[in-house]
């Protein structure tokens, strides 16, 4: 599979039609694909919090890095398509820095401490609205963050009682081919299609899942 025609093929020839006997719409499975990408992101980001290596692999592609002005206050606004803080540096004072996050209950001792100053030490919160970067001022920083998934896009047009493929108007996948066999697998729920965990094993195997 390299592309999305071949996953919506893949779901609809070898899944959907043969194990369940019903025809998914390319709109349903575009549909089906967008929830199961996030869950296959999720999958992978908590298996990066576990130390996973192979999950940064994963992600690579939805990790970006940018420079960014905060505002006079160091407030940064999320970028549109922020899904997750990952990343902050600075250039302080000739030194390249690395913020470290600091919680609600903490910021009083962070910003009295003596041994890590904070302006040579800053710190971030993150908000609701943004992160908030401490100490207060306007900052130039690298922001390295993690997208949220483009939304996956089925282009197809018809001639007489055939479904044509139209990369033109298709949105492809986020996640590099290796992956889609997993997103697959996560996708199928929301066709209505549940296998049993016999099934699931089987599919696997065909679908040769990377870790």
């Amino acid at each position: 599979m390299q592309n999305i025609w071949d996953v919506y093929l893949t779901i609809k020839q070898l899944i959907a039609d043969k194990t369940r006997n019903s025809v998914p719409t390319p709109e349903s499975i575009s549909y089906a694909l967008d929830l199961g990408q996030q869950a296959v992101r999720d999958y992978y980001k908590q298996l990066k919090e576990q130390g996973d290596d192979l999950a940064n692999t994963a992600l690579a592609p939805f990790l970006k890095t940018i420079p960014l002005t905060s505002s006079s206050s160091g407030l940064l606004t999320y970028p549109d398509d922020w899904f997750d803080t990952e990343l902050i540096t600075e250039v302080v004072d000739g030194e390249f820095v690395t913020y470290n996050t600091v919680l609600d209950n903490e910021l009083f001792e962070a910003k009295r401490s003596v041994l890590y100053p904070i302006a040579q030490n800053p710190r971030y919160m993150e908000l609701s609205n943004g992160v908030q970067l401490y100490p207060e001022t306007t900052h130039l920083v690298g922001y390295k963050y993690m997208t949220i998934p483009a939304t996956p896009v089925i282009g197809y047009t018809v001639s007489g009682n055939t479904q044509v493929y139209n990369p033109s108007t298709s949105v492809q996948l986020t996640f590099k081919p290796a992956y889609y066999g997993r997103i697959i697998l996560h996708s199928l729920p929301y066709i209505g299609v549940n296998l049993s965990d016999a099934e699931i094993t089987q599919l696997s195997g065909l679908l040769n899942l990377t870790k």
